[in-house]
């Protein structure tokens, strides 16, 4: 009977145990389902934050654990890097008082407190200004040499713009520069931002250098490539003897001569080269004679056997030199000088005497050009002697070209603009800086910072006063 008993209490365990186990398997399973359910609609959320470009989804916790962690996280937030005014002044080395200009000291008020970043004796050297206004508050102390907005004195833009338009280095080697020789921490971003500041500074000067040249009486101008991003663009200059304008990202096309040398408002002398846009576009103009020079030299070298290429380029440069003293001799009044003129003239005319042939598909290149150049010669035959009887104008484009050696330096090195602001505040700091060391006697940082404060320190730049001064000198 015992035993009996026993049996019967053993199958009903196994069959507690059987059932147990099926309940688990089952569990397991679900369990299984319900991870595989979760998985795929996490998969789902994040393919659709991927396709609409948000933040992964987040999902809240609200265990005890969960909230510690967040706690934690808002007690430890995570630092700008920005300094506070007390650490910044805790680094100043030297220390100013700024007063309104012609105020006493006894009748001013302390304001405010301002540290500035300055190159002193070529050292970075950090220095708090201690800012008065009078007890009234109509004046207060200005500060000329140093940005409205910012941490950095005009010299170091001005240095920075020299290295980065002057010499043409990259921003990143120009802080490198910066901070090897002055011990000037600056990052690239900080750079960028004193060059746009620089910019802004200059705009209105720039506009006087424009003016300048729309009312000068020779103007040498010039374009060349160059890049905004992978767009192909030019570059252009309009110089003189005093003034550059460059205009980096434009278009080869008429509206930029329009912008820069309206046709109602320039009247003054264009040297040029051939480009079609130029030809009958002022109502005095000198073309390049290099670019004849050189095409017939290099037509010459290059067929060696052909023996008109070379009386054509002997014959060339000859009335060449014959024009160039004249234009040499000041002894000859005008009328012999257009009478030299005529006779030029007629030299040329005599020489080209292909310039009415048409040139056949079958002719070889070198035939081609040679043609071509009789062609633009008889062309613009009007337009090749006026540095005969105007002495003053160049005979070639050689200044405007030369403009344009660092330009061509920055592109072969792929420093060209990134975006059109870019291109602009090229435009604009460049015409500044080239047009400064065409005016000022010692072209030093020290020389252009002083002269970029007396600027703002007379209401007035140097570029402005010139204009003043023609546009005074030009009316009626």
């Amino acid at each position: 009977m015992p035993e009996v008993w026993y049996l019967k209490e053993l199958r009903d365990r196994y069959k507690e145990i059987r059932g147990l186990k099926k309940e688990k398997a089952r569990l397991e399973k679900e369990l299984a389902e319900e991870k595989r359910k979760r998985e795929q609609a996490e998969q789902e959320l994040k393919n659709i934050s991927q396709r609409k470009a948000s933040k992964k989804p987040r999902f809240s916790d609200y265990s005890m654990r969960g909230q510690e962690k967040k706690m934690n996280r808002r007690s430890h937030k995570k630092s700008s890097g920005r300094r506070t005014t007390i650490e910044k002044i805790g680094e100043a080395e030297l220390m100013k008082n700024v007063y309104p200009k012609g105020a006493p000291f006894r009748q001013c008020r302390y304001v405010r407190s301002r540290t500035v970043t300055r190159l002193i004796n070529g050292k970075a050297v950090r220095l708090l200004y201690r800012i008065f206004e009078t007890k009234d508050g109509s004046k207060q102390g200005q500060m000329p040499d140093v940005f409205e907005q910012g941490e950095y004195g005009i010299e170091v833009a001005v240095a920075l713009a020299l290295l980065v338009y002057g010499i043409e280095v990259s921003i990143e080697q120009s802080c490198s520069i910066l901070r090897a020789f002055c011990g000037l921490s600056l990052s690239k971003s900080q750079a960028n931002v004193l060059l746009q500041q620089l910019s802004t500074l200059w705009g209105k000067d720039f506009d006087a250098l424009k003016d300048l040249i729309a009312l000068a009486m020779v103007v040498y101008m010039d374009e060349t490539g160059w890049k905004v991003a992978a767009k192909n663009c030019y570059t252009w200059i309009f110089t003189t003897l005093l003034h550059t304008v460059l205009l980096y990202g434009k278009s080869r096309k008429e509206d930029v001569l329009d912008d820069i040398l309206p046709r109602d408002l320039f009247e003054g002398i264009g040297v040029s080269d051939c480009l079609k846009i130029y030809e009958k576009r002022f109502k005095k103009a000198q073309k390049c004679w290099a670019h004849f020079i050189r095409t017939a030299i290099r037509l010459m070298l290059d067929c060696p056997d052909n023996k008109e290429f070379k009386k054509f380029f002997h014959a060339l440069y000859t009335i060449f030199s014959d024009a160039k003293k004249a234009q040499q001799n000041k002894a000859l009044t005008d009328v012999e000088r257009t009478e030299i003129v005529s006779a030029l003239l007629s030299r040329i005319t005599s020489l080209c005497s292909r310039s009415a042939e048409k040139i056949p598909k079958s002719a070889a290149k070198e035939w081609r050009e040679f043609v071509n150049l009789q062609k633009r010669l008889i062309r613009n035959i009007d337009d090749l002697f006026t540095f005969v009887l105007v002495p003053e104008v160049e005979a070639t484009n050689n200044r405007a070209e030369r403009g344009f050696r660092k330009t061509a330096k920055a592109r072969n090195n792929y420093q060209t603009s990134k975006t059109t602001k870019g291109a602009d505040r090229r435009s604009v700091i460049a015409s500044v800086l080239t047009s400064l060391q065409q005016n000022l006697p010692l072209f030093t940082l020290q020389s252009i910072t002083e002269e970029v404060v007396r600027w703002r320190t007379d209401g007035i730049s140097l570029f402005q006063r010139q204009l003043q001064a023609l546009r005074l000198k030009t009316s009626p």
